[in-house]
């Protein structure tokens, strides 16, 4: 939340409103849309610190979880692996213990006084068995005072008889019959190992519990390797409690020794031990967790291979990891200086960034405003030195421009003034043809009369008053004079037909665009065959466009010649291949484009027809802004 105010005022409370788009309810797709157009609306220095901070938290974010788990996961392995290694120490220590009282078993088991005692093939005075028994009781004195965690030594004969300085038989049962005793005499070279002897005919003089002390018998054996009575030592668990007690795992671990029934050779005292089954432990050794009064124990545990009992490792999980929930605390602490920090370096990169962009922004709103003297000074050769270099290019540009159209401005007016005077002789013409006209009509001369006419309009609609748009009408009326005139001239070999529809001549197009084709199809088409034929003129309507047909029966073209005359108009290169239609072809591409202009199709010795893919044009309005339009996107092209 941090971060998430200290952007916001670093974005001027932009970042506010797509919080309050997050927290509408409505449809996601809808949502993701007005958060996309609220970041491309973002000033480019707030999408910066924008995407800094993004980047700075999902960075954050990363670097913290796999931090955490990596640190989790090392200091549980560290856990498992001291503790195993505590648990190893710790067992080895136990073992050791009662291997020093087996090797004591084993050197009483040699002596001849025990030997003497256990064979009783041997027939023994009562000074014998006196004098073997007060042996027997002073090494077993001697041997206790030793090994202080013995709390009792006991050698019973196969006749139930035995010697012990600290316990005594209650019950007058006989010992030879007991468990503990059949189970040492049956396995004969195998310790046997009791905890918490109970049920044993055996007490202590003193005070002394049976769940204090771990029991180990052993058969006594003859040179023959029979079996001729049982050696019993108590080891007292304090001893064995003093070595475990000062084994220590994390804050709150324990070490629990166990058999396979689970009985405890050693356990702590609390909540958890009874809790622990022998079940749990099906191999030699392992790890796993469990949850025990609501909380979550690791356990790791190995085997004797002495004595087969499980030495288990407990502790608790949560306990172990508080280290890594303080480190974690630590960690988000660090990485929230480093984001402040870092933060504060996105403002500060942004605004470096920002600035020269902010003050090339001013600069072009004051040229905008008509202040082409404005100038951008770049100090560095960045990006944004090289827009600043390319602004001023523009405006030394711009200026070139005014100055070329000022020009030509200028050079306009004087080809005004030139033309105004130029009237003089239209005029002139027509006074003339004017005379003409009626001297040949006072000598009824006709030929003369239509002649005149027709070359009159052709004139009047040619010069038309200086405009370049006229309607087709007008344009199919000089096509028709200049064919009237013409006939008269090649009245045996020329017939002529125009067929264009009344509300097709209200539309307007570019005068002179007839008169070329028309020409080209009398010489080069009609002429040529030095027979009579037919030019025909039709109009139509087709894909949004008027297609004029000028169409002749002569001579044709050959297939070759056509390919060659369609090329030339499509790469706007004459080759000398007839400038009138190349002159009309290129006026109307210049005007309207490309997809406009003139198309030959021929046929030597069946005529010829060139078609005119013209714009339909209803005023003077859309010509010209359709002219615009054209010379913009020609423009654009060629910037590109």
């Amino acid at each position: 939340m941090f971060f998430a105010a200290l952007l916001i005022s670093a974005l001027d409370c932009e970042f506010g409103d797509v919080y309050g788009i997050m927290l509408e309810k409505k449809e996601p797709k809808k949502s993701m849309k007005r958060i996309i157009s609220f970041y491309q609306n973002l000033k480019i220095r707030n999408k910066i610190i924008l995407c800094f901070f993004l980047v700075i938290i999902v960075s954050f974010l990363t670097i913290g979880v796999l931090y955490s788990v990596s640190f989790q996961n090392a200091m549980t392995e560290l856990a498992n692996d001291s503790t195993g290694v505590i648990i190893d120490q710790a067992n080895r220590e136990v073992e050791k213990q009662i291997i020093d009282i087996e090797r004591l078993m084993d050197i009483l088991s040699y002596d001849a006084h025990v030997k003497m005692f256990t064979n009783q093939s041997e027939s023994k005075t009562p000074d014998d068995l006196y004098l073997t028994r007060l042996n027997i009781c002073n090494k077993l004195d001697k041997y206790k005072s030793t090994y202080p965690e013995i709390t009792g030594i006991a050698i019973v004969a196969r006749d139930g008889s035995y010697i012990s300085n600290e316990m005594f038989k209650p019950q007058k049962s006989n010992l030879s019959r007991e468990d503990w005793y059949t189970a040492c005499m049956t396995t004969k070279d195998k310790y046997v190992l009791t905890v918490n002897p109970v049920s044993r005919n055996l007490t202590y003089y003193e005070t002394i519990s049976a769940d204090e002390i771990l029991s180990i018998s052993k058969a006594i054996l003859d040179e023959n390797g029979a079996a001729v009575g049982v050696m019993i030592v108590d080891i007292n668990l304090a001893s064995i409690e003093h070595i475990l007690d000062k084994v220590t795992i994390g804050k709150k671990g324990f070490v629990v020794i166990m058999d396979d029934s689970e009985n405890f050779i050693y356990a702590p005292v609390n909540s958890v031990s009874p809790r622990i089954r022998s079940a749990w432990f099906n191999n030699d050794e392992g790890t796993f967790e469990k949850i025990i009064l609501d909380d979550k124990y690791q356990f790791i545990y190995t085997s004797s291979k002495e004595f087969g009992w499980k030495t288990i490792g407990v502790f608790s999980l949560a306990s172990t990891l508080i280290q890594v929930s303080e480190t974690r605390v630590t960690l988000i602490m660090i990485l929230c200086v480093a984001g402040i920090f870092a933060l504060i370096m996105g403002v500060a990169f942004s605004t470096s960034i920002v600035n020269p962009i902010l003050k090339l922004e001013r600069l072009m709103t004051t040229a905008q405003d008509g202040n082409l003297n404005a100038r951008f000074h770049a100090r560095y050769n960045d990006e944004i030195g090289s827009l600043g270099r390319t602004f001023n290019a523009m405006l030394d540009r711009i200026q070139t421009l005014i100055d070329q159209v000022l020009y030509e401005q200028k050079k306009k007016r004087y080809a005004e003034i030139n033309a105004l005077q130029a009237q003089i002789k239209p005029h002139f013409l027509y006074n003339t043809f004017d005379t003409i006209h009626w001297l040949a009509k006072k000598y009824k001369a006709d030929d003369i009369v239509y002649i005149v006419q027709c070359l009159t309009r052709l004139f009047r609609i040619g010069l038309s008053n200086g405009r370049e748009i006229i309607t087709l009408k007008d344009e199919a009326l000089h096509a028709e004079c200049y064919l009237n005139i013409q006939r008269i001239r090649y009245e045996d070999i020329l017939d002529f037909e125009i067929n264009i529809s009344d509300e097709l001549k209200t539309l307007y197009v570019h005068k002179l665009i007839l008169q070329p084709l028309v020409e080209n199809a009398l010489y080069h088409g009609i002429k040529a065959t030095l027979k009579k034929g037919k030019i025909t003129i039709d109009a139509k309507v087709e894909d949004e466009s008027i297609l004029i047909t000028v169409c002749d029966n002569g001579a044709g073209i050959s297939n070759e010649k056509v390919s060659q005359i369609n090329t030339m108009f499509e790469l706007g290169n004459n080759q000398g291949l007839g400038y009138g239609m190349f002159n009309v072809d290129q006026r109307i591409k210049i005007s309207y484009g490309s997809e406009y202009g003139l198309k030959v199709s021929s046929k030597e010795g069946e005529g010829t027809a060139v078609v005119i893919r013209y714009p339909i044009v209803t005023d003077l309005k859309q010509e010209n802004s359709s002219i615009i339009s054209v010379i913009g996107h020609e423009s654009h092209k060629n910037r590109r």
